[in-house]
């Protein structure tokens, strides 16, 4: 759908062709053409489109662009640009495609960013130690990916954060206590990485979530009773872990507790 502000100019505000194959023919779609459009897109949406090939780095540097979703088009390969983004881009997924490579240094200079989703594709390295400049992010979808190293500690800048999944990577070493100003977040997943050392207590002091997963780490010592006060919690998995000690009996009585795996 394009849709036009009424004006001498024509402004072209929303290019969307989610679900719609661009990949058979005669609609084959290279995304080099995308190089096409305008200069004024603020939004474009394709995903499950089957568009493949290396994806252009200068759609990221079109001026008024604030969406972006490419998601689930798994052929579809390419790099986050080191520069020059788009400083008003408020919603960029990449989930469920190819893209690979190390998040730049670049992306912490978007700080109007809302949602950040590059969950179940290729990226690798280390997270960027500015990422706490991204003040406006409410989702942090990293999942599944190749993300190594200790956890950058300006995460805990981002204190409008409601959801955070770094889980099923490659991050390692005792994660920095980074919770404490991340009073808003609701979803909290850790799982399946290589963490170690004692669980993060500030993880245990926020008032909003409701799902939280360590899982599948190293964590050791004991299940923290300040669990307890956590009274919208819905789903809590600490298992395969080195946590010692009986399971607490306190850990049953919470109000919201449906799932637990201790």
């Amino acid at each position: 759908m394009i849709q036009t502000k009424s004006s001498s100019t024509s402004l072209v505000l929303d290019q969307g062709l989610d679900g719609v194959d661009l990949s058979a023919r005669p609609r084959l779609v290279a995304p080099g053409s995308l190089l096409n459009l305008s200069s004024t897109l603020i939004s474009l949406s394709v995903g499950g489109t089957g568009l493949q090939g290396r994806f252009p780095n200068d759609v990221f540097r079109l001026p008024f662009l604030q969406k972006l979703s490419l998601t689930k088009n798994i052929d579809l390969r390419g790099n986050l640009p080191k520069s020059n983004w788009s400083s008003s881009l408020r919603f960029l997924d990449l989930s469920a495609t190819s893209f690979s490579g190390q998040l730049p240094d670049a992306i912490s200079a978007l700080i109007y960013l809302n949602v950040l989703d590059l969950s179940s594709s290729n990226f690798s390295g280390k997270l960027p130690d500015k990422i706490g400049n991204l003040r406006y992010l409410n989702v942090l979808d990293l999942h599944s990916n190749h993300f190594t190293g200790e956890v950058a500690t300006s995460l805990s800048k981002l204190s409008q954060l409601r959801s955070l999944d770094l889980s099923f990577n490659n991050f390692s070493r005792q994660i920095p206590d980074v919770f404490g100003n991340l009073s808003k977040l609701t979803d909290l997943d850790l799982s399946f990485n290589n963490f170690s050392g004692q669980l993060p207590p500030s993880a245990f002091n926020l008032p909003q979530l409701s799902l939280l997963d360590f899982s599948d780490n190293q964590f050791e010592g004991h299940i923290p009773y300040q669990v307890s006060g956590l009274s919208n919690l819905f789903s809590l998995d600490l298992c395969d872990n080195l946590l010692d000690g009986r399971v607490p009996s306190w850990l049953f009585t919470l109000p919201s507790l449906v799932t637990i795996r201790p």
